[in-house]
């Protein structure tokens, strides 16, 4: 059977990392394996709909949506998301029409939509930027006491 990763699949669907090039993907901690991305592909028979994930995505959304109507901010932290299945990238640039702030981390395709004074475009591979993010803010909240509300 052939994958839609690009290899060839064995009767459980399984593609070996060699087969692909997957050097970043996330493995399999019992065998090795490639593990199957949470993502609906197209002609993807071994798709499993999980209804209770996206009953709470929409509800998620609809928090945020009634959020910034209050005037609280919402911050979308986009990664990784390409443009050939542009779901998500669409779903971000939704939220960010209505109020939303966008940072979207991305190695080909960083940009943001135009038109928004809260919208972050960072070139480079999520799992890097967000650890040198994270190094930035431990090395600030080191080097900065921390004020408290009285």
């Amino acid at each position: 059977a052939l994958s839609p990763y690009g290899g060839s699949a064995g009767a459980a669907g399984v593609v070996k990392r060699e087969e692909v090039g997957a050097v970043n993907w996330v493995a399999c901690r019992q065998c090795g394996r490639v593990a199957r991305p949470n993502v609906l592909m197209f002609e993807d028979t071994k798709w499993v709909e999980n209804e209770k994930e996206e009953k709470l995505y929409k509800r998620w959304v609809r928090r945020a949506m009634v959020a910034m109507k209050t005037g609280a901010k919402v911050v979308v932290l986009e990664g990784g998301a390409g443009k050939r299945v542009p779901t998500v990238r669409d779903n971000s640039n939704r939220l960010a029409k209505q109020g939303a702030a966008l940072i979207r981390i991305n190695l080909d395709f960083p940009n943001v939509p135009a038109g928004g004074r809260d919208r972050l475009s960072v070139r480079g591979g999520v799992r890097d930027t967000l650890l040198a993010i994270d190094a930035a803010a431990t090395r600030l909240m080191q080097s900065t006491p921390l004020q408290r509300a009285s």
